[in-house]
């Protein structure tokens, strides 16, 4: 018989600006965590939903609340009081209230209401580190510099679920549609090319409103004049990824890419008919300005998907886990070598280990339900309420203990010596820490 206690926030990897949310030691630094710690000042608080970003993490309360802890340089906390402790979001505005998901892009963060409206603070920044964020009453002149609280996207009405990546963020609309924002250089938007302005010393600021900085639909190639309904919405670093039902694949699910590509991390594959770009590689490594569709994955019934820096995952519904992408830190999770530069550009199987309840050597496969991808690791969530993770490991972020990258996946100790059991409930990779939201059964 157990006792269960709400939702608990739990956080590990490296802790340099205060994004783990555990304070300083006895030397005023702030700490580390090489393995799964709860958030102590969260006890009880009955969190439901936990984002990680670039140096920052948010959690939301199951009342509608949003806490934020780490650095706020560009205003990602949003928020006055100690950066490093976890402390409540407030805006003036009465409607910033039961928050229901949040997205953590590098510098930004960015929230949906129980209502469908998105609010937004922090700020992005550009290839050149110039600092700008949304528009206010789409005014040009508001742009430049960070927003240091809340406050309302134009635009987004009846959000229900919204992600960030580095500089951009993703809403995905009640009526299966999607809406984009933000800084789409290499085509993360899903909607179009870059302004034909560079981005530099003369900026086209109303240029950067109406196309970049106000929230848009996105474009489906080739979906025969059918609007794919959307059912998940995904950001890596600076590419987008969508699961949507219908378009050019028929009535079935899809998968839908647009983006930087350097790695394969749309994962298009090869090019076809043996060809080679101009330095003669015959992967597809080009960017798309608009969402195509991975045709591997067709039929394969994707459930969940994610993006990191230069790699993606998902999960099909057999509850395998796919991978492509950039790999030279292990992300991939299914080669044993991963030499500088090495990468895949179409999806690959990843073999998990069984259920940590069965013999090392069972056929009996792990199912993934959810996944997710820091910068450069990640981790994934099964049916047997295991948490693997694999990936770049220097900063702790794999929660193994050690300053270690694991080529494959790792069976994460969560409940070992414990005597209590945690029920995790999401999993999140950040740009150099972990976190998850789990639920305490003590007995």
């Amino acid at each position: 018989m157990y006792n269960e206690t709400r939702g608990e926030v739990i956080t590990f990897g490296s802790g340099d600006c205060g994004q783990l949310g555990m304070g300083m030691d006895e030397d005023e630094c702030f700490v580390a965590v090489n393995r799964p710690r709860i958030v102590v000042a969260l006890r009880n608080f009955g969190m439901s939903a936990i984002s990680t970003g670039g140096l920052h993490t948010a959690a939301v309360t199951a009342a509608g609340a949003v806490y934020t802890w780490g650095c706020n340089d560009d205003g990602g906390v949003g928020r006055t009081g100690e950066d490093y402790l976890a402390m409540e979001v407030t805006s003036s505005d009465p409607n910033f209230t039961k928050v229901i998901n949040v997205g953590c892009g590098d510098c930004h963060t960015v929230a949906v209401t129980e209502a469908g409206s998105a609010y937004i603070w922090g700020s992005y920044k550009d290839k050149e580190g110039k600092i700008f964020s949304d528009a206010v009453k789409k005014d040009p002149n508001t742009i430049r510099g960070k927003k240091l609280v809340p406050h309302r996207v134009e635009g987004v009405d009846n959000a229900v679920e919204i992600q960030a990546g580095a500089n951009f963020n993703a809403a995905r609309l009640e009526d299966g549609g999607i809406l984009t924002w933000g800084l789409g250089e290499t085509g993360e938007l899903g909607r179009g090319p870059p302004l034909p302005t560079k981005f530099g010393e003369n900026y086209n600021l109303g240029g950067m409103v109406s196309e970049h900085l106000t929230p848009l639909p996105c474009i489906f190639r080739d979906s025969m004049n059918v609007k794919p309904f959307v059912v998940k919405v995904a950001c890596g670093a600076h590419h987008l990824l969508v699961i949507a039902v219908g378009g050019s694949n028929g009535r079935g699910k899809g998968v839908w890419t647009s983006g930087l590509n350097n790695y394969g991390q749309l994962g298009f594959g090869m090019l076809p008919n043996g060809e080679k770009d101009k330095d003669g590689h015959p992967e597809d490594t080009k960017n798309r300005s608009v969402l195509e569709r991975i045709k591997f994955l067709d039929g394969k019934e994707i459930c969940d998907i994610d993006g990191g820096n230069q790699h993606s995952l998902c999960v099909d519904g057999e509850g395998n886990c796919w991978s492509w992408g950039r790999g030279d830190s292990g992300q991939l999770g299914n080669s044993d070598k991963c030499p500088a530069g090495y990468f895949l550009p179409n999806p690959a199987k990843v073999q998990l280990p069984p259920p940590s309840h069965l013999p090392r050597d069972s056929k009996t496969k792990s199912k993934v339900k959810s996944v997710s991808c820091g910068s450069n690791h990640n981790l994934v969530l099964t049916e047997n309420n295991d948490v693997f993770t694999w990936g770049y490991g220097d900063m702790l972020a794999l929660g193994h203990g050690k300053e270690k990258d694991e080529n494959r996946p790792k069976l994460l100790k969560i409940n070992q010596g414990r005597d209590e059991l945690w029920e995790i409930k999401q999993v999140k990779g950040g740009g150099q820490h972990s976190g998850m939201i789990c639920v305490v059964k003590k007995k």
